[in-house]
């Protein structure tokens, strides 16, 4: 019986063991590939003179007759590849009569049975490479092991940690950073809080966790009620004991208080366990319910226990990292054969992994849609799990959190993007002050700032920038299901959006909750409150373009031009009053005196750039024809910008050669490139002739810059690299 457990490892998961194992083994480097149809290479060392020097191929079977079958198959492959030394590693027994038939099917290229390494081959090679084995961790956390330390610590947790879980934890787990770091927090602090959204994995994470300690011999304590359960069970002698705590503050936080001084007892206990050298602490809730604790518990507010120590969430994970999760899920799932053969080949993985609502949770729920035996109706299904995050939000946005949090991100929805904090609160105040009355609700004078916290990490984030010099606070939501959540809820909802639209105070709130609608008897509403003469009047132009684009209702487009029309002879102009008259050709302005006004405001490149990025270019370019005297304008402005460019980048000391310096050069480049914008767009021919001569001097040190930051690794090669090694993972088949 094999000493490791190899049914755990999915072809990847074994193909990345053999890689470490043979290059140890070997002293060579190996290349790792994706398994294509045609390709019959899964891990290569080349040399100069022959590119397929070593080849090793990597065959996860259980059944030694499925193993020979299908290597016959790729003997074929193996003679149009013609390696000087080729390699057979697998995971299936192999006899000695075996191994002499795998010699005969590559001859010449297996120079020796030693180059076929059946399971008792890695198995040595794992024991004398300890180092190799830590890091591939599902092959020795022994599943006996862990259910004897199990079985000791009583029915409720036997019930939790069966062999069936267990087992299919470690086959499907695929470890990130928050395993590290909270493995590192239990080695230093002793104690360790997971939290996060739900259906982020925190559970497992914890019982991985878990699985480690026990596997090194610690006995688990299984807390299910409260920690004085913890604490009866404490042994001051040197045993070793890991205490878990799932949902340590309940599933339902606001109907179910802690106990009479728990929080004191839960502070105490953490403390005693942090003093203790062979002792260790496993926590874990949802972020919103530790942040309603904080509120409510003064004793664990201002303990000096941090209980956001190890806070998962989606940037946890990697693109290639969720590759795996979902390949891991599929690998072990009873989908037909052919399903998913179909996912790998029509490379359907992608649609999932780079869904902007994955989770490892919806991923679970995925795999078990085995009654489905059409690839094209399995992703269609999966992708309507994906957009309907109802799965994961509904039961936290219902039950778990106040009233007061639930109009906060109604009116965070309004206000779409990230916003200011106090500009939040000012919008909230309005609407939530509303709600209260209308429904006989309480309001406290600390609701905002207790539902801040309470929805901290959980369904929001609060975010601090530096805006010249002065820190500014903005909200946003933490993940975009939670958009896609709310606008499920809000946009039937007819009475929400009416008491929504009419406790509006920003103008933002007001288009949007319009075109969520578009109905005509919120139109007035709307126009009521488009206030002209108000502080924020530079932005009224903002609002009328808007306007015009997304509310098609009976009687906006006359309210239009006569705001228009009144802001054109205020000298009110502005990019967004520009495209209102171009889009709106019925507003009867002054247009040579409108874009006078614009081109006399840019004052450099910079501002000339946001006027061309901002303006439709298209529409503006017919626009400019038909209005020549108005086109010429901001021609002659372009123009006077560009051969400022051309004079600042001849009048910086860029003729010394001795003085030439590679950010010069930089600045040098940019000078010409954004002259080359200029014209292109306005058809100009500004002589940059002794620039281009000049920048000749020196032709490669800024190139040798440029390439030596791309070899280092820019954004677009890093998204190269992580879709080659998720065809990797899935190229490896099932």
């Amino acid at each position: 019986m094999s000493t490791y457990n190899f049914g755990r490892l999915s072809p990847t998961d074994f193909e990345k063991l053999m890689k470490d194992l043979i290059e140890k083994e070997l002293e060579i480097s190996l290349e790792i590939f994706t398994n294509g149809p045609d390709e019959g290479i899964d891990l290569r060392c080349s040399h100069p003179k022959n590119k397929n020097g070593t080849i090793i191929q990597c065959k996860h079977y259980k059944e030694t007759n499925d193993l020979m079958k299908n290597l016959k198959l790729e003997a074929e492959k193996v003679k149009k590849l013609k390696p000087d030394r080729y390699i057979v590693a697998t995971s299936a027994g192999l006899t000695p009569d075996n191994k002499d038939e795998i010699m005969k099917i590559f001859k010449p290229f297996i120079k020796c049975t030693a180059d076929i390494y059946g399971i008792t081959e890695i198995e040595s090679l794992l024991s004398s490479n300890p180092e190799i084995l830590k890091q591939h961790f599902k092959l020795w956390l022994a599943d006996t092991a862990i259910l004897q330390k199990i079985l000791h610590s009583g029915i409720e947790v036997f019930s939790e940690f069966s062999r069936d879980k267990i087992n299919r934890d470690l086959s499907l787990y695929v470890q990130n950073e928050s395993f590290k770091v909270a493995n590192e927090l239990l080695e230093i602090n002793g104690y360790c809080i997971i939290s996060g959204e739900p259906g982020i994995g925190k559970t497992t994470l914890a019982h991985m966790l878990i699985y480690n300690y026990l596997n090194d011999g610690y006995e688990l304590i299984y807390v299910s009620k409260d920690i004085e359960e913890a604490a009866t069970k404490f042994d001051n002698s040197d045993k070793k004991q890991i205490f878990y705590y799932d949902d340590f503050l309940g599933a339902n936080f606001l109907e179910q208080f802690l106990e009479k001084n728990e929080d004191s007892r839960i502070s105490i206990f953490i403390e005693k366990i942090a003093k203790s050298k062979n002792k260790k602490l496993i926590f874990t809730t949802r972020e919103y319910i530790l942040n309603q604790a904080k509120i409510k518990y003064e004793k664990i507010e201002r303990s000096n226990v941090d209980f956001s120590k190890c806070v998962i969430d989606l940037e946890s994970y990697t693109k290639v990292q969720k590759a795996q999760i979902l390949y891991n899920h599929l690998y072990h799932s009873d989908l037909s054969q052919e399903v998913k053969d179909s996912i790998c080949k029509k490379k359907y993985y992608h649609k999932i992994i780079e869904h902007r609502n994955y989770s490892p949770r919806i991923i679970e729920d995925l795999s078990r849609l085995n009654e489905i035996d059409d690839v094209d109706v399995f992703i269609a299904e999966c992708l309507r799990h994906l957009n309907d995050p109802q799965i994961v939000w509904k039961s936290a946005f219902d039950l778990k959190i106040t009233e007061s949090s639930r109009n906060l991100l109604y009116v965070l929805y309004g206000l779409q993007k990230q916003c200011k904090l106090d500009q939040l609160k000012e919008a909230w105040m309005k609407f939530h002050s509303h709600q209260c009355k209308k429904y006989n609700n309480s309001m406290q004078a600390n609701d905002f700032d207790l539902s801040i916290k309470e929805l901290q990490k959980s369904f929001i984030v609060l975010d601090v920038h530096n805006v010249g010099g002065k820190y500014v606070h903005l909200v946003r939501f933490i993940n975009p299901s939670v958009v896609d959540f709310l606008l499920a809820r809000i946009k039937n909802n007819e009475v929400l959006i009416e008491d929504m639209l009419n406790n509006c105070i920003f103008w933002e709130q007001i288009i949007y909750f319009l075109n969520l609608s578009r109905q005509n008897k919120y139109v007035e509403i709307a126009m009521d409150k488009f206030d002209l003469p108000s502080v924020h009047r530079n932005k009224d132009a903002e609002k009328l373009l808007s306007l015009s684009r997304h509310i098609d209702v009976e009687g906006v487009m006359a309210f239009i031009q006569e705001k228009a029309e009144y802001l054109v002879g205020q000298g009110d102009v502005s990019i967004s009053l520009i495209n209102l008259i171009i889009e709106c050709p019925e507003i009867d302005v002054d247009y040579e005196y409108v874009i006078k006004e614009l081109a006399d405001g840019i004052r450099d490149y910079d501002e000339l750039k946001h006027v061309m990025e901002g303006i439709d270019l298209p529409a503006l370019e017919a626009f400019l024809k038909e209005n020549e005297a108005s086109a010429y304008e901001l021609i002659s402005r372009a123009e006077e910008i560009a051969n400022e460019i051309c004079s600042d980048g001849m009048n910086t000391g860029y003729i010394d050669e001795d003085e030439i310096f590679h950010g010069d050069l930089g600045e040098l480049d940019k000078c010409i490139a954004e002259i080359g914008e200029i014209d292109s767009y306005f058809g100009l021919q500004t002589d940059i002739s002794d620039l281009e001569k000049l920048r000749k001097r020196f032709p490669s040190e800024s190139d040798d810059i440029e390439h030596e930051y791309l070899d280092r690794g820019s954004p677009w090669q890093r998204i190269q690299e992580e879709s080659k090694e998720v065809d990797r993972i899935f190229g490896a088949g099932f």
